[in-house]
């Protein structure tokens, strides 16, 4: 998909600092919101219909950004390199767009690896580039946001899921723990199912489902510490009980359906 915008931040650093400015090179465009794989079995000479056993997203999204310089210039070889440093990761960075033509991809975000830069050239001079970033994911992320409480004995707060999916969504959880002792996240909107670890004073825990990890600053966590019920939240509105002397803050990036192919 091409992307029609102001300007682009990627890995932190806005592409508005390279007087580069976002251009077309491609009259095309795809407008597929997304797209899906069902999974289904064969039809046979003896069954002449399918069972659907699933269904899958076809691929993460992959977009294609076309830049030129401000002043329609050529691209310096030291600014070509300058540019090719900046876009030379060796991991997914955070990709977001400014004031694109396309209001889905306002407020958003991705996380992406530019895997691919074509020059376009006109006597041996680079007169724009084209950059393709492969993302992680079918979808686009909302802003970040992190719903944050104290609590000495017990306290309730509301998060919604606000994801495009209908589906459950875990957020990343920190929890600081003020004293020896559990500390219990009870979703009771998912039927009361409890997250419960077992902490010490001063201990903080980050929970992040995604990467399968808990990250502990005094190292002495052990997963028998931890009952496994990571938090998830329920599609809407989830009404949560944190039980314990902590801080604890939940990290949400809903999915975003914005298109891509």
């Amino acid at each position: 998909m091409g992307i029609s915008a102001k300007s682009f931040t990627f890995n932190g650093t806005s592409s508005s600092s390279f007087d580069v400015v976002l251009v077309s090179f491609d009259t095309t465009s795809n407008t597929d919101t997304y797209k899906k794989d069902i999974i289904q079995d064969n039809i046979t000479s003896y069954r002449h219909t399918t069972s659907v056993r699933g269904v899958k997203y076809s691929s993460p999204i992959q977009l294609s950004v076309d830049i030129c310089k401000e002043n329609s210039d050529w691209f310096t070889e030291q600014e070509y390199s300058s540019l090719v440093r900046w876009l030379s990761t060796s991991s997914p960075k955070l990709l977001s767009f400014s004031s694109c033509s396309n209001p889905n991809f306002n407020g958003v975000h991705f996380y992406a690896v530019c895997s691919s830069l074509t020059r376009f050239e006109n006597y041996g001079n680079v007169a724009g580039l084209q950059l393709i970033f492969d993302t992680t994911a079918p979808y686009a992320y909302s802003d970040e946001d992190d719903i944050e409480t104290q609590c000495t004995t017990s306290t309730t707060l509301t998060v919604n899921n606000t994801s495009d999916e209908e589906d459950d969504y875990y957020p990343i959880v920190t929890i600081k723990s003020l004293d020896n002792q559990d500390v219990s996240i009870v979703n009771n909107t998912d039927d009361n199912r409890s997250m419960t670890v077992t902490m010490v004073k001063d201990q903080t825990i980050i929970f992040n489902y995604d990467d399968g990890t808990c990250t502990d600053n005094t190292g002495i966590f052990k997963l028998d510490d931890f009952n496994l019920n990571w938090l998830r939240l329920v599609p809407g509105n989830n009404q949560l009980m944190v039980i314990g002397n902590c801080e604890v803050t939940i990290h949400c990036e809903f999915p975003r359906l914005v298109g891509g192919y």
